[in-house]
């Protein structure tokens, strides 16, 4: 099983590489951070590949302290 982690992975470039794993039989997961409606329809997406889709939010540009 091929696993591949994406970060922005739900827009833009992040989609298009995305798009392209998926093609390839890779599930993924898609960190976003905060837009819920366009992850959403990046997971719905995706998923017509016949391949599992994890979304994840949060900012990783903030580190908890």
């Amino acid at each position: 099983m091929k696993v591949a982690l994406i970060t922005g992975g739900t827009r833009g470039i992040g989609l298009a590489i995305a798009r392209e794993l998926a093609a390839k039989e890779y599930n993924l997961v898609l960190g976003y951070n905060s837009d819920r409606e366009s992850a959403q329809a990046a997971k719905n997406e995706l998923e017509k590949a016949n391949i599992k889709v994890v979304t994840v939010a949060g900012d990783i540009k903030k580190p908890k302290r």
